[in-house]
Order: structure tokens, then C-alpha cells, then sequence
């Protein structure tokens, strides 16, 4: 008995997580309205008066409506699998009042019924869940509901462009098998082979394509045998299903020319094929429902995040495999370069995660790197800031700043084991360029390229104002002989300094002075000047030891100040690779000095960095299970209300 009862526990748990659990996903989405709606509530947001009057133009549903039939405390998906043999995508909302949809979609009904009987929506009946019924010939998404949850689920894999053509080379097959179906070489028939549409359709050289995908027809079914050239000949029809009850299905015969590859016969070809994928696609919506649906979920995705997503980063990479081979076409290098190419796993994928606040907006990043690739980027995120770059610091806080600090020397000591992750180790490619990895490895001093620039780097924006700007020009007189001739104009101009660190012992020297001797600089006590004038004033070079800081603005820092600003950043700087901030509402009180006659435009970007006065990033330095994070957070001067709220309110005044 205690046997059985573990069985029938271990059995219990096992199917519960298969139906509730899937990570084979390229990308999923997911509002947690549990989370979300504790900060502001659906109505609040619905009822909002720039809502309610962009909603009086909708026929379709009231904001009210919506909010008495989406449950707005649950959570929604949004996901999809775009490298599998078939595409999807799939969106889940959860639902209040299952029948106040339907009285909604049959109002949707009549007034299409008016305009015309093509846009007619009828609704299909299967006990316990229903469904808007899809025309084969137009091929959407399906939607489909119980009282529980609606469903849109839609095969996105698209008719290839090729398959019309008589022949295919090496590159087109490759491109129809990205396509994710599965080919058989044919002497000299094309034949579609399916549980519900068969055809066959000469082709100089072609190939047998094998649809996967949920059968939508029970019944017996004549096939054709690849190779069987008789049979290919005696059977010249293409069989289509149409759908006429609720699992009733009949068949018409459309006749195909042997001979003809025109246009016409593409189109007729992608038809029955969407006409396949549509039928497929409302089975595989039946199926979801059949046994009573269960909400997707994903581990993935973080629940304490008010929208919360997930990026197979893979398949990002595979999705940029016909650029690829349309940049090795055109390069006439098609020998050299291989034929397809193989990413590794180095980002297993991306987090992307949006926190709602009163006083705040909180977006983060999530990379999350496989063992090899996570211990190089601590490595090279893992930076001790050169503490000489602080006497170069403003010593009053910018309206702008960035700062970055990444250890160059591992970063160009790791350039072959990035290479090999970024290939996978599988590809052509990285056995073509192994020899010159070895060869660049032998022939350059990583650590002292790095000493050129270690990896300290920092941009300052200190203010934007009016000064005068002289400028020279040469221009000839009535004789032929030029004239140099001086311009000065008002304008503004932002302030900005940039300071990075140079270890090594004497390019920066032997640089400055080839410029002084070239006359592109000129000396100034410990400043070297550009002897060009510029139109956002005079820029200036200064070295002091392994500092170098370039700018306009000379007088901007304190050297070895000890300000608040300088203070704050040392901490911040102690734990993080990335720092960064714009205090917009400062920015804008300084342009706004400047600017007499401002445009209708200005003063509303002016009123809005009053109410969103300030961005800030930041990268910790550390790495956690693998994972690089990024954070980026706009603050509110507000602090009363919910930060959506604040945005509609703001977006309303623009208006």
C-alpha cells in the first residue's frame, strides 16, 4: 500500500509539472497582475482620463467591458518558439467573465454582418470551451476561450519565397530547410506528403516536404511513395481539406499544370499550404482545451517583477542566419567563408524585468553566461578603479556623466576563448581562423597593448552655455591673393571633459609631443591645446602621469577635490563596473536659460524633465550564478501616486 501510494504521488507530480511547465520557449513574456496590482489597481489605470478618451473612438470593447472580463489580478503570457520544426506564437489572458466575451464578440458579429458578410465571426461550441472558427483562406491567429482563460495561438512558419523555382542550389535548400521542414531529394516530382493534403507537382529537382503538426484528419488517405515516378505521375491532383462542422471535413481537388512554374502556381501553392497550417492550427487549439487548459509557465521568469521576460539568446543569434549568407553571397568569398554557421551557448539567454513604483521605473537586464564564459566576464568586469583618475572628477555633481571601468589586459588575453564560444567550436569558420588566433597570440603583448588603455574611462557633461566663438576662414580678394578672415558668433555649447587612464611608460609623452612639433598642439602650462578652432570651443589635452583627460571646459574640476560628488561615485564605483546618470530637470534649466524663444515643443519636454527629473544605470561588478546585471531606473519627483499613472498624466498635458 505504501508502494502504490508513492507511485501514485510520484505520478501525480510528474504530469502536474508536464502541463504546467515548459522552457522550450525562445521567448516568454509574462504580466504578473498578482504583483502589479498591488501598486495600482486595474480600474485606476483603465479609468484614467486620457484612457477613457482615447477609448470613445473603440467600438470594439469598453475600457469597463475589459475590465469586467480580463482578470487583471492574474498573471497573462505572451510566448513563442521560433527555431523548433514548427514557429508559434502563443498569448494567455486570464478571464473575469468568460460570458460577457461572448456577448462582446457576437456585438462584434453584427455590426460586421452589416459591413460585410466576409468579416462575419461565428463562434463554435465544444462543451466546455469555444472558438472563433477560422477561414482556411485567410490565415490569422485563432482565438479560443473557456471560462477560465482566452487563447490566440498562431503558426507563424512562413511558405518559402523559393518554392516555386524549378531548381534549387546548396544555399536554397539551406534556406528551405531553415524553414523547419524535413526533405527527401526526388528524381523529378515534387510531392507534399500530410495526414490531410497530398500533392505532387513535377519539379526539375525538388524535394518531398513532410508537414509535422497535429492531425486534423482521422480518416484513410492515399500517399504517394518517394522515387515512385508512376505513382507521382498517376496521382497529378492536390487534395485540400476544408473544414464543414466540428469535425467534419470534406475534400475538393484542385488541378495543378505539370509544366507551369509560373507566379500563379506559387500563389496556389502557398494557399494550400497556409490552407494545411490554418487547419493544424485550430486542431493544436482544440488539443489545448480538450483536457482542460493550463496557463503556461516558465522558471525563467521572475514573479516578484511586475512584467517579467525571457530571450533564448540562441535563437536571436540563429535568426540572423540569412543575413549572413546574403553578406557571404555578395562578397564573392563564398569558398572561404562556410556555408552556414553554429553559435555556442555562451549566453544561455536574457532576463528583462520592469518594476512600477510611486517614485520610480526600474528596468534590469539579465545576461546569464554558461561556467566558461561567466568566469572570463568577471574577470573582466572585476576591475579595481585607478584611484589617480579621481583628482580629474568634477567637484560639483554634472548633469551628466558615465563611467566604465573593465579590465582590458583579460579582456585581450580572452579574445580566442571568445572566439570559440561565439562559434560554438563546431563551426567551419574556427578551424579557418585558428592558425591566425595562434599567430596574433604569438606576435602581440596583450598586457602591453593594455597599458595603452587599461580601462578606465569616464565622460563628464558639465553645463551647456552661450559663448563666443571665433573662427578663421581664408577667402581670396580681386587680386587673386588670400585673405584670412575672423567670424565670431553666439552660440551654446555643452561643457563636457573626458578622463581615461594610459599605464604605459611613454606612448602618451612621445604622442603629445610629435602633435607640438606637427603644430596640431599647443603647449599652455600643463595643457596642450588644439590650434584649431572649433565651433564648440577649445579643446585642450592633459597628462598627468597615467591620466589623461580631454576637453573644453579646463577649470571644471578641483584637482584633488574631496566633494560630494567625487565621495558618492568612490563608493558606487567600489561595487560596480558601470555607473551613469542624466538629472534631466537640471539639463533643462540650463537649456532653458539659453534658449529665448522657445517652441511649443521645448516647454513641454521642459515641463515633462520636471516630473521625470533623473536616470540612472549601473552594472554590478560581480557576477551571481553566472548572471551580469544591468539596471536602469528613471525617478519620479513625485512620490503620490503609481509612476503609470504619472506617465498618463504627463502624456495627457503633452497632448
Amino acid at each position: 500500500m505504501k508502494q502504490f501510494s508513492f507511485l501514485l504521488l510520484f505520478l501525480c507530480s510528474t504530469f502536474s509539472f508536464a502541463q504546467t511547465k515548459n522552457n522550450n520557449y525562445d521567448l516568454f513574456v509574462q504580466y504578473n497582475g498578482a504583483q502589479i496590482t498591488k501598486k495600482v489597481s486595474a480600474a485606476e489605470v483603465l479609468n484614467h482620463s486620457l484612457l477613457q478618451k482615447l477609448n470613445k473612438s473603440s467600438q470594439f470593447i469598453s475600457n469597463d467591458e475589459l475590465n469586467a472580463v480580463v482578470d487583471l489580478k492574474k498573471n497573462a503570457t505572451f510566448l513563442g518558439n521560433f527555431t523548433d520544426s514548427i514557429t508559434y506564437t502563443q498569448a494567455t489572458i486570464p478571464l473575469k467573465d468568460s460570458a460577457l466575451l461572448r456577448e462582446i464578440l457576437l456585438r462584434q458579429k453584427e455590426s460586421n454582418d452589416v459591413i460585410a458578410d466576409d468579416n462575419k465571426i461565428e463562434i463554435l461550441d465544444f462543451g466546455t470551451f469555444s472558438m472563433i472558427k477560422s477561414d482556411p483562406n485567410n490565415k490569422k491567429g485563432t482565438l479560443a476561450w473557456n471560462k477560465d482563460f482566452m487563447v490566440v495561438f498562431e503558426y507563424t512558419t512562413k511558405f518559402p519565397r523559393n518554392a516555386y523555382a524549378h531548381s534549387y542550389d546548396d544555399e536554397d535548400y539551406d534556406d528551405y530547410s531553415e524553414e523547419q521542414e524535413a526533405y527527401a531529394v526526388t528524381d523529378s516530382a515534387y510531392i507534399v506528403v500530410d495526414t490531410a493534403a497530398v500533392g505532387i507537382l513535377n519539379a526539375e529537382e525538388s524535394y518531398e516536404t513532410v508537414y509535422d503538426g497535429p492531425t486534423v484528419y482521422d480518416g484513410p488517405v492515399e500517399t504517394a511513395v518517394v522515387g515512385d515516378l508512376e505513382a507521382a505521375e498517376a496521382y497529378n491532383t492536390v487534395e485540400v481539406v476544408e473544414e464543414t462542422g466540428e469535425d467534419q471535413y470534406d475534400t475538393e481537388v484542385v488541378e495543378m499544370d505539370e509544366e507551369d512554374d509560373s507566379y500563379e502556381t506559387y500563389l496556389n501553392k502557398k494557399a494550400l499550404f497556409e490552407k494545411t497550417q490554418t487547419e493544424k492550427q485550430v486542431a493544436y487549439v482544440k488539443s489545448l482545451f480538450n483536457n482542460g487548459f493550463t496557463a503556461p509557465y516558465s522558471d525563467k521568469i521572475d514573479s516578484k517583477a511586475d512584467i517579467s521576460s525571457w530571450i533564448n539568446y540562441g535563437s536571436f543569434l540563429e535568426s540572423t542566419s540569412n543575413m549572413y549568407k546574403n553578406i557571404r553571397a555578395l562578397s564573392g568569398l563564398t569558398n572561404y567563408f562556410p556555408k552556414e554557421y553554429k553559435f555556442g551557448d555562451f549566453v544561455k539567454g536574457i532576463n528583462l524585468n520592469a518594476y512600477f513604483d510611486n517614485d520610480n521605473i526600474r528596468l534590469e537586464e539579465i545576461v546569464e553566461y554558461n561556467d566558461e564564459m561567466a568566469s572570463i566576464m568577471q574577470k573582466v568586469t572585476n576591475r579595481k578603479v585607478n584611484k589617480n583618475i579621481y583628482a580629474y572628477f568634477p567637484a560639483e555633481k554634472p548633469l551628466a556623466y558615465m563611467s566604465y571601468h573593465l579590465n582590458t589586459k583579460e579582456l585581450l588575453t580572452n579574445i580566442p576563448s571568445f572566439i570559440n564560444q561565439f562559434l560554438g567550436g563546431k563551426s567551419e569558420f574556427n578551424k579557418d581562423i585558428a592558425l591566425s588566433i595562434d599567430l596574433i597570440s604569438t606576435l602581440v603583448d596583450e598586457e602591453a597593448i593594455s597599458t595603452l588603455f587599461d580601462g578606465d574611462l569616464s565622460f563628464f557633461l558639465h553645463n551647456v552655455k552661450k559663448v563666443d566663438i571665433t573662427t578663421k576662414t581664408y577667402e581670396y580678394d580681386e587680386n587673386y591673393e588670400s585673405q584670412e578672415i575672423e567670424n565670431t558668433t553666439t552660440k551654446s555649447i555643452p561643457f563636457f571633459s573626458m578622463v581615461f587612464t594610459s599605464t604605459h611608460p611613454t606612448f602618451g609623452d612621445k604622442l603629445i609631443q610629435l602633435l607640438v612639433r606637427k603644430e596640431f598642439l599647443q603647449a599652455d602650462g600643463d595643457l596642450y591645446y588644439f590650434t584649431k578652432t572649433t565651433e564648440y570651443g577649445d579643446f585642450f589635452i592633459l597628462k598627468d602621469k597615467d591620466v589623461i583627460v580631454i576637453g573644453n571646459v579646463p577649470d571644471a574640476f578641483d584637482k584633488f577635490s574631496n566633494g560630494g560628488f567625487v565621495k558618492d561615485i568612490k563608493s558606487k564605483l567600489s561595487k560596480n563596473s558601470l555607473m551613469a546618470a542624466v538629472n534631466f530637470e537640471e539639463l533643462a534649466k540650463s537649456y532653458q536659460e539659453q534658449v529665448k524663444n522657445q517652441s511649443n515643443d521645448d516647454a513641454k519636454l521642459i515641463k515633462l524633465s520636471h516630473q521625470f527629473n533623473r536616470l540612472e544605470m549601473q552594472s554590478p561588478k560581480k557576477l551571481k550564478n553566472n548572471k551580469l546585471r544591468f539596471d536602469m531606473r528613471l525617478n519620479a519627483v513625485k512620490d503620490n501616486k503609481n509612476i503609470i499613472l504619472q506617465f498618463l498624466d504627463a502624456f495627457e498635458e503633452m497632448k
